[in-house]
């Protein structure tokens, strides 16, 4: 096993990692994506139909149950 740094380290991540794309201007959290790609290209989709959302919207990791 290889020492990891602590910065490193923290970047890991543990169980089965998926992606949600989010909405601060509704507080709106999307459904479980596998991919960060695909996360990302719904997230567009959302700015398409709502361009005022624009900087409200990003994508994130999630390993945890939600």
């Amino acid at each position: 096993m290889k020492k990891m740094s602590d910065l490193v380290s923290k970047k890991v991540k543990g169980g089965a990692a998926h992606y949600h794309w989010v909405c601060t201007v509704n507080s709106f959290w999307s459904t479980k994506y596998s991919t960060n790609a695909s996360a990302n290209s719904a997230r567009k989709a959302h700015t398409v139909k709502y361009p005022s959302h624009s900087l409200n919207t990003y994508v994130t990791s999630c390993t945890g149950r939600c």
